[in-house]
């Protein structure tokens, strides 16, 4: 528990990503489905943060590019 008594939750960034198929999209959406969140979901928090960051011309490009 934090200290403000909710669980932790723990993220990982890999510093390379492995050599899957997916693209950016792809992965986020499989990494949300794996945290339990729903694809409606997953779709909004991911269009959110490609916006926020200026990645949406990025979100159909396979991750073995980055």
């Amino acid at each position: 528990m934090g200290k403000d008594g909710n669980p932790l939750v723990i993220g990982f960034a890999p510093d390379r990503f492995p050599k899957l198929r997916f693209t950016a999209r792809e992965y986020l959406s499989h990494m949300a489905a794996i945290r339990g969140i729903s694809k409606e979901e997953a779709r909004s928090r991911i269009d959110a943060g490609l916006r926020e960051f200026g990645l949406e011309s990025y979100a159909e490009l396979h991750i073995r590019h980055f």
